[in-house]
């Protein structure tokens, strides 16, 4: 795997998966936490979305993951260095490219587990110098201090790999659906995920 690959592994299905292409409830209802208490964790906020998300990754289910996208608007944004770096990455990508990246990931034999963690930042509306493109009515929240390990079997059959990206940083905006209530408030999807660099 070129080095810039390994840079990358923040974008969506964190580009490992597309080295294996070419060779989205933290605790879903059945789950529990403290003992015999249920916590079913809902997409009504941004917070929970994230949750949602590291616990899609975590359990490498793709029908999870998929149900935290907007899958007709959203938009990845690769950080701009890689893209300077790398005149054959497009600098964005849409929903049907994260989906058969990050299914590819999740079911891949080569990937043995994933841990993924970082910390959320306040919830805040979407400004005008956020770009063009996007809706004031988003909300939008920082995730800093990333903490991702892919654990991956070495197909020419030597030890395990694992892959870390540790500090770097994403962007996304969500938007909400009035007309899909869960307990009589709108469900939130992501439907823009911007990759941030952190140092080189």
């Amino acid at each position: 795997m070129k080095p810039i690959q390994i840079q990358r592994l923040l974008a969506p299905a964190f580009t490992l998966v597309l080295a294996f292409t070419l060779a989205g409830c933290l605790f879903s209802p059945d789950s529990k936490t403290g003992g015999d208490d249920v916590e079913v964790v809902e997409p009504i906020n941004a917070e929970n979305v994230l949750d949602l998300l590291i616990d899609s990754y975590v359990a490498k289910e793709i029908d999870r993951y998929s149900g935290l996208f907007d899958t007709v608007q959203y938009t990845f944004r690769f950080d701009r260095t890689d893209v300077e770096n790398d005149p054959d990455l497009d600098p964005s990508w849409g929903w049907p490219e994260e989906l058969t990246s990050t299914k590819n990931m999740f079911e891949s034999e080569l990937v043995l587990g994933i841990t993924l963690d970082f910390v959320k930042g306040d919830t805040e509306f979407a400004r005008e110098s956020d770009g063009e493109g996007v809706s004031l009515e988003w909300r939008k929240v920082i995730c800093t201090e990333i903490e991702l390990e892919i654990d991956t079997i070495d197909p020419d059959g030597g030890e395990n790999i694992i892959y870390k990206v540790a500090g770097d940083r994403a962007m996304y905006f969500f938007e909400t659906y009035p007309e899909e209530l869960i307990d009589g408030q709108p469900r939130w999807r992501i439907v823009e995920w911007r990759d941030i660099r952190v140092g080189p």
